[in-house]
């Protein structure tokens, strides 16, 4: 189990806006079919969706190397996962 915090992964951007959404999409993922970009484009929780599993992907490598956590506070309060951590 993975924990994110969806903001993290995206970073600036205006997520209300539907057109800031699409561009954001355009600008870091240019590879994405157009209608998947749509449709991740299509409302706040799609984009959140979209991004979070795209750099999870791009980190895969990184992500199955992740080690069990052992220390107590993080066992119950989770760490955020995030690329650059």
């Amino acid at each position: 189990m993975v924990e994110i915090y969806p903001r993290l992964l995206t970073g600036p951007v205006k997520k209300s806006n539907e057109a800031a959404r699409t561009e954001y999409l355009r600008a870091h993922f240019p590879l994405i079919e157009s209608e998947d970009a749509i449709r991740a484009a299509s409302s706040e929780d799609a984009f959140d969706a979209a991004v979070s599993a795209l750099v999870m992907a791009a980190h895969r490598d990184r992500l199955s190397s992740l080690q069990p956590v052992t220390d107590a506070t993080y066992k119950l309060e989770g760490i955020i996962w995030h690329p650059a951590a």
